[in-house]
């Protein structure tokens, strides 16, 4: 959980010097010449697919960054990626970089890529890949399919391609669903340090 905390002021500290120094910087994506970067406030809730997929499982995650418009068609970004899975009721994450495909002042379409490099006690080898396609409307909503290549414990039949889709909520939506997230977290981290 530690780690979580590092990444959340690593990212905080970035948005503030970058905020200093870009004064065409919106809080929802659009296209350059309206927006010369944005804000990257997104929280996904999807489902595992596939034969190698956890059963039963939700997948939620959690990316802040910032994204910088290359031209008018193109957008490149890094963010934090925190992920938490119901099978094991853990948490990981890393870093990943999006390229944005802008389609017109709305719709985008998006790839990333990025690195699984913490996770909590459940014996992954890390680092490890993540990665997703996705489409995404206004910056608001994005329908979404990732993949997190895990390897788990050594006798884990389920060891490799992990499966998802879902829908991912960006901006305003995005920003209010990851400070609840966060003040969850912290209240959650309270009551067991005074349980505990």
């Amino acid at each position: 959980m530690r780690h979580v905390f590092k990444n959340a002021l690593l990212i905080v500290f970035v948005l503030a010097s970058f905020r200093l120094v870009h004064a065409k910087m919106c809080f929802r994506g659009s296209p350059a010449p309206k927006c010369k970067s944005f804000f990257i406030t997104e929280v996904g809730i999807g489902h595992k697919i596939g034969k190698l997929s956890f059963p039963n499982g939700g997948h939620f995650t959690f990316e802040q960054g910032i994204m910088f418009n290359l031209n008018e068609q193109y957008a490149l970004r890094a963010a934090n990626y925190v992920v938490f899975d119901e099978r094991y009721s853990d948490f990981r994450g890393g870093l990943k970089v999006r390229l944005r495909r802008w389609l017109d002042h709305g719709l985008s379409a998006n790839v990333s890529t990025g690195l699984i490099i913490w996770g909590d006690s459940y014996g992954e080898r890390l680092p490890e890949f993540a990665g997703d396609v996705g489409l995404s409307y206004k910056d608001w909503i994005a329908f979404y399919v990732g993949l997190d290549y895990l390897r788990l414990m050594e006798t884990d039949r389920l060891n490799g391609a992990n499966w998802h889709m879902g829908l991912r909520f960006g901006s305003y939506p995005g920003g209010v669903l990851t400070g609840a997230a966060v003040v969850l977290g912290v209240a959650a981290g309270i009551a067991n340090a005074v349980a505990g």
